[in-house]
């Protein structure tokens, strides 16, 4: 069956490569079918491809094992990147309102949106998002929806979402070896706002931080736009590490002693706990 009624998903990480199936039904919601999970050892440092063929193969395994779970046949996928080949920036623009009413209207945002999708990157990058987050009236009033509102200058920030070209080859080159056609691609960072926090919280403004193995991902959201987000270089994988060179004991030991005795906020720890380390009391 093809998989034309289905969206696909893959999500490279620097520990594990996530493919997932969902379908869509009538009130937009998407219910998950299967979940593949593959790992990719050595290719992704960072969160940066560093081996496509590697990556490719670990793809296909996990294409063909979730084809035999739900009996599919998958050859499109939207893929999901993060790393410090991946960035945002922000940029500014305006149109003059001339119109003899002085009111905006479409055709003012028209001509700045069109003016902002002409926006290159100069340098080895593309931009594959370009997001408005605050429109301005003669640089003073900010509004939410400038339809309808007057003034004499019409200005907006954008956020853009940056992917080095070298980073889109390498995903390209990866999917071509699992035979899988990319439908889009997408920015992890910016996709965790819609999914982890409520109305309310990306109104009021809400910062995420998403603790992976070799990355940790932030993002910024206020009045209901993402206004930045960064990948850092730490994760689980650097925390193992300052323990394992601190504690002396086996690297297979650790993630056992961080579930029974670790936890991620300080408050929750005693400060006289005392923690057995011999690898046979863990």
């Amino acid at each position: 069956m093809e998989n034309k009624d289905y969206i696909i998903g893959i999500d490279i990480g620097s520990s594990n490569v996530v493919m997932a199936a969902g379908v869509r039904n009538s009130a937009g919601e998407i219910s998950v079918l299967g979940v593949e999970v593959q790992q990719v050892e050595g290719c992704v440092k960072n969160g940066d491809i560093v081996n496509y063929i590697e990556l490719g193969n670990a793809i296909a395994k996990a294409k063909t094992a979730l084809e035999q779970d739900l009996g599919l046949r998958l050859n499109s996928s939207y893929v999901a990147v993060s790393g410090k080949s991946v960035y945002c920036v922000r940029y500014e623009d305006y149109v003059e309102i001339n119109n003899q009413t002085g009111c905006v209207t479409e055709n003012e945002l028209r001509e700045l949106h069109s003016r902002i999708e002409m926006v290159v990157s100069g340098g080895g990058d593309e931009i594959i998002e370009r997001t408005p987050i605050r429109y301005c009236i003669d640089d003073r009033q900010e509004v939410k929806n400038p339809l309808g509102t007057y003034g004499r200058k019409l200005s907006a920030t954008y956020l853009f979402v940056l992917v080095s070209r070298q980073q889109i080859d390498m995903v390209n080159r990866a999917l071509y070896r699992a035979d899988i056609k990319a439908c889009g691609l997408c920015v992890s960072p910016t996709l965790l706002p819609s999914l982890l926090l409520s109305e309310a919280e990306r109104e009021e403004g809400a910062v995420i931080v998403d603790i992976g193995g070799d990355l940790t991902d932030i993002s910024v959201v206020y009045n209901q736009k993402l206004w930045y987000f960064s990948s850092l270089p730490i994760g689980a994988s650097s925390i193992n590490n300052d323990m394992r060179d601190f504690l002396r004991i086996p690297a297979k030991d650790i993630d056992q002693l961080k579930r029974r005795y670790g936890s991620a906020i300080a408050d929750g720890v005693p400060e006289n706990v005392t923690v057995p380390l011999a690898p046979a009391n863990i």
